[in-house]
């Protein structure tokens, strides 16, 4: 069948091709009420919360998607409430010490350089509520591992192709974030294989969420090629080398933040332990019985 696999499923194709023309609708729909809130605010709107719109248009309407396609509850695409917070945590401090060792390595390599620091941007409330604040990090965080590891990643398992359920969506995660160079395209597509590989050896996306969060916002303090883009970051990190070693205007997406991630993915592999009671699991089909934990 066209629509369905022989397992009665419905092919995972369908639904990524419906996901990806809903995001693109949903970013659609977040410009044009920015747009509207604009006309009728006049300067009263400030373009830095548009994310205040975008982020949870979007949150809410692939929950729901995936509500309406599966009918099954949330926790079978990882947001199991049960330990959420550790494991959330987890991966904030993961994401931080992953920022902090692409910081060390360009700094001691002599391929960036600290221009000045900022300590007054801690009472900036831009670092908090500004487009490149941690509110909005967090919305971006929940929003892109939502879609791309719980969503993705729990419709692939239809393929019963592990390679695929991991890969795939990585790809896609990849180009939909435009990068402009070979080597950020690279270090994309592992930034979204380590999150994929946090998911299946924590059961959750709590860890994916918390690591994705803190190294977006972690960046952003740091000033890693933030340009003269409004950012409250508390240094400015200047970056001199080659693109290729650096990742130039695309931020620490270059051949440094591609060796940290490969040691990133050393460390899951080896020292984070797979959950004991996967709430989710590559090795379950889709769609599951309700109550069934893998």
């Amino acid at each position: 069948m066209i629509l369905k696999n022989k397992f009665g499923e419905v092919r995972s194709g369908w639904i990524l091709t419906l996901l990806i023309v809903t995001d693109f609708f949903v970013m659609f729909l977040a410009i044009s009420l920015s747009s509207l809130f604009e006309n009728v605010f006049a300067q009263k709107w400030d373009d830095q919360m548009d994310y205040l719109i975008l982020y949870p248009i979007s949150i809410v309407t692939f929950l729901v998607l995936f509500h309406l396609i599966y009918k099954r509850p949330l926790e079978q695409m990882g947001l199991h409430r049960k330990g959420w917070l550790p494991q959330l945590l987890f991966g904030c401090l993961f994401g931080m010490v992953y920022i902090v060792l692409c910081e060390v390595v360009l700094l001691f390599t002599g391929v960036a350089y600290i221009k000045d620091l900022n300590w007054s941007h801690l009472t900036d409330l831009r670092i908090l509520f500004g487009e490149y604040g941690l509110l909005a990090f967090i919305l971006c965080g929940f929003t892109e591992e939502i879609i791309y590891r719980g969503f993705m990643m729990t419709a692939l398992k239809t393929t019963r192709v592990k390679w695929l359920i991991v890969l795939l969506p990585a790809i896609i995660f990849s180009l939909m974030h435009f990068p402009e160079k070979p080597m950020g395209w690279m270090d994309l597509l592992l930034a979204g294989t380590l999150f994929a590989y946090l998911f299946i050896k924590t059961g959750r996306l709590w860890a994916p969420i918390g690591f994705h969060i803190m190294c977006n916002f972690c960046q952003a303090l740091f000033g890693i090629s933030v340009g003269d883009r409004e950012v409250a970051s508390l240094m400015t990190t200047v970056l001199t080398g080659p693109d290729w070693v650096t990742g130039g205007d695309d931020g620490s997406a270059g051949g440094i933040s591609i060796l940290v991630t490969l040691l990133c993915l050393l460390y899951v592999h080896f020292f984070v332990k797979k959950s004991k009671q996967p709430f989710w699991s590559m090795d379950s089909h889709m769609p599951l019985r309700r109550g069934m934990e893998g």
